[in-house]
């Protein structure tokens, strides 16, 4: 076995100290850099490492003052050679303007006698700088009131014993526990030093800039090194209402028929924020009010603001009682975008509206014979039909086979209702008769909503954003841990197809889904927030090989539906430019079928109240009293279609810039089933529900009716005779919030079962036979 050779592209060097806090240095034309060419000699296939020494140097010192690339190499074959690079990085001795003798030892792995040495010159110039700082975290980011250290590294390059002096600037020298600091340091030695910094509880959310100077008293030289210190968002914004209860006519002689709500705010956090306020609709309506302009308001600030209710009075009656809330909503006064880091305390404040009539009630009662008669009538008529509820019906919903109906109200109760069967002169009729309340709450019921699992479990959604679970059988709380995370009012709930997960819609654009999990608690597992309230939810599963990645169909505010896939946090929404394709791709179709063209509108005061989800057949209705029949199919189909993101659009989506939907043309002309507006008097539909086989759709709204939609093929029957609605309820003096429906059978035929709650405190139930659509089975 012969030997190995190693051929040198340099037999002396030079290495001039710059900064030895960096890994490497490979400047100065290359003139600390050589390389080393390894000849295999040898009949063996080995492998080289090479190592360099200098005298006076310890050879374990873990010190790194020089860098071999490769560090070692791969087996060669005989007769093979092999290229390595060395740079010196640090001066091996604190030593300037000498010359040291280097030794080289080059070696084989696997064969202890495959080695050879080679001698080098390495001249050691002086530094060019005689001080070095560097800060190792550059960036700091700290909570108001808490403390934080700033580590330096200092550094001294030159030949002397030096006095250095830290100094830290920019910084208040009050967050500082001392700006300056001195060392002694030996030529060539480093010292880590530390400054404490405290921001005060009060200090704004920003990045501040600050400055480490060093200076040596052997040089007039002086280095420095730049910092940001970011202090966090902390707070909230206290929300309050000095007077919440008003009556109209007030005492004020100047504003007697308008009702002044004081809001107070104070910002009581170390950011600026923008405040909103916002009341529901319905109660916007009802009361008059009028909504103030936001504010901008800075940290330690108080402003008030305005809300007033101008309801005009009744002539008759006794007063009248409104309750309604008042939600705070804080954005970025720069930016616009919705505070993620400071929250209203509380979120809501619940207001009362007291109504007194234009002729005082004593006055009415002894004013004509008249009136004990209507007060009779008015007697006679509330002991047939006896309300129960005493406030609006906000919810219905059917359990199990029909024979039971649960109904949540503002009132903050939740009641029974059995459905029983009579025998009229031609045919049954259905009544619902009161079984008493089953629950009772802080707040007022939104929504409820029973499980598909089990058939004892109602989800229940409360106004200030809690969640619950209730046994109706033994009407009782079950004790299932949602975990509270500051969320606005619940407008909607909806379980998966087996009943495992429960998610919810809130006012404050979050949607929320649970786990139901079997050790009593409800895990958050998913959330997302769109740019809009959140007002209804619909679940689509083909069936139970999808059921682990469903579509959650998400309306609300602005008219926008959105389709979001948990499985994969994906998040689709079907915008106006791809609503406007569809009705450019259906015109023609329009013209020859009188189809009514999808007219989609994106006001603030715009919105989808209601989704109902069956056999992929999905109908949504609004504000402006449009119902629209949807094809899940070819929902899903444009999914598959949009799965190949791009990196950018991920991004986008974390950052709730929701992409839209992309399909081609094929599919979106028929994404669309049919829409219309023919039902309700163009007034707001709230409410909308499909039977079990999506054969027919039930209608509430504003108008004071309550529709049944025949349906066929997911569009309007145009296939049969009769006609294909049907007016199951009309009650000039009141509005619709809520309606369910059941498809039934017995010795009578096919029928279904219609039950609505209104704004009268009323739960009502119909049924009506469907002979009619024999063809949609």
């Amino acid at each position: 076995m012969a030997g190995v050779t190693a051929i040198l592209s340099k037999k002396s060097l030079e290495f001039t100290p710059n900064n030895p806090l960096e890994s490497s240095d490979t400047s100065f034309n290359g003139e600390n850099l050589f390389d080393v060419t390894v000849l295999n000699d040898s009949d063996k296939f080995a492998s080289f490492q090479l190592e360099l020494s200098a005298a006076g140097v310890d050879k374990n010192s873990q010190i790194k003052w020089y860098c071999v690339e490769p560090e070692i190499c791969a087996k060669t074959p005989p007769g093979s050679e092999t290229k390595f690079q060395i740079a010196i990085t640090k001066a091996p001795i604190p030593a300037y303007d000498t010359n040291i003798d280097l030794e080289l030892d080059v070696f084989s792995v696997e064969y202890e006698k495959l080695k050879t040495k080679k001698n080098i010159k390495l001249r050691i110039n002086r530094p060019l700088k005689s001080l070095q700082v560097e800060m190792p975290v550059k960036r700091f980011r700290v909570e108001p009131g808490d403390s934080i250290k700033i580590p330096v590294l200092v550094y001294n390059l030159s030949p002397k014993f030096s006095e250095i002096t830290l100094t830290c600037s920019q910084l208040n020298p009050e967050w500082m526990k001392g700006t300056q600091s001195k060392l002694q340091l030996e030529s060539g030695d480093s010292q880590n030093i530390t400054f404490s910094c405290q921001p005060p509880i009060d200090s704004l959310s920003k990045e501040y800039n600050f400055t480490i100077e060093v200076k040596s008293n052997t040089s007039h030289y002086t280095t420095r090194e730049q910092g940001i210190l970011e202090v966090l968002p902390k707070g909230s914004v206290e929300f309050s209402c000095t007077d919440k209860k008003k009556t109209i006519p007030g005492k004020e002689k100047n504003n007697s028929q308008k009702a002044d709500y004081e809001l107070v705010f104070w910002n009581d956090s170390n950011l600026p924020q923008h405040v909103d306020i916002i009341a529901p609709e319905k109660d916007q309506e009802e009361c008059e009010l009028i909504v103030p302009e936001g504010i901008n308001i800075a940290p330690g600030e108080t402003k008030i603001m305005h809300l007033l209710a101008a309801v005009k009075r009744h002539w008759f009656g006794r007063k009248k009682i409104r309750q309604f809330p008042v939600s705070a909503v804080l954005s970025n006064p720069a930016s616009g975008e919705f505070s993620m880091e400071i929250s209203p305390k509380p979120n809501t404040e619940i207001l009362e509206l007291k109504i007194l009539p234009i002729i005082p009630f004593l006055i009415q009662l002894g004013g004509a014979i008249l009136i004990p008669l209507l007060l009779l009538f008015n007697w006679w008529m509330h002991s047939h039909k006896q309300s129960y509820h005493q406030a609006s019906v906000n919810s219905v919903r059917f359990f199990g086979n029909g024979s039971l109906v649960f109904s949540g109200s503002s009132d903050r109760t939740i009641r029974r209702w059995q459905v029983e069967d009579n025998i009229g002169f031609f045919q049954k009729y259905a009544k619902v008769e009161h079984k008493g309340r089953i629950a009772k709450f802080d707040k007022a019921v939104s929504v409820i909503r029973e499980s598909p699992k089990d058939n004892d479990v109602l989800a229940v959604g409360l106004e200030n954003g809690e969640v619950k679970l209730w046994d109706i059988s033994s009407n009782q709380e079950k004790k299932i841990n949602f975990p509270y995370n500051n969320v606005n009012r619940v407008f909607d709930l909806d379980f998966s197809q087996y009943g495992r997960y429960l998610f919810s819609g809130h006012a404050n654009s979050t949607i929320n889904q649970w786990d139901i999990q079997s050790d009593g608690n409800a895990k958050l597992v998913n959330s997302v927030k769109v740019n809009y309230a959140v007002y209804a939810l619909a679940i689509n599963e083909i069936n139970e090989s999808t059921s682990n990645n469903p579509l959650i169909v998400i309306a609300g505010r602005y008219n926008k539906i959105a389709v979001w896939q948990p499985e994969n946090q994906r998040i689709y929404e079907l915008t106006n430019k791809y609503n406007e394709r569809i009705r450019k791709t259906n015109q023609n179709l329009n013209k020859t079928t009188n189809k009514t063209t999808f007219k989609p509108f994106t006001g603030q005061h715009h919105y989808i109240t209601s989704l109902a989800n069956v056999n992929n057949v999905l109908a949504s209705s609004d504000n402006r009293g449009y119902i629209t029949l949807w094809d899940m199919n070819k929902i899903r189909d444009c999914i598959n279609l949009s799965t190949n993101l791009s990196t950018r659009k991920e991004k986008d989506n974390l950052k709730n810039k929701i992409p839209p939907l992309s399909c081609n043309e094929n599919i979106i002309k028929d994404i669309i089933k049919e829409q219309w507006r023919d039902g309700h008097n163009k007034q707001p539909v709230r409410s909308v529900a499909l039977t079990q086989n999506s054969c027919y759709l039930a209608s509430a709204g504003d108008d004071g009716k309550v529709m049944l939609w025949s349906l066929l093929k997911g569009k309007r029957n145009q296939e049969e005779k009769s006609e294909t609605k049907e007016t199951i309820f009309e009650i000039t003096d009141t509005k619709f919030n809520t309606v369910d429906i059941k498809a039934l059978k017995d010795e009578k035929g096919d029928y279904v079962l219609v039950t609505s709650g209104d704004d009268n405190y009323q739960v009502r139930i119909k049924r009506t036979g469907i002979n009619n659509n024999a063809s949609c089975q």
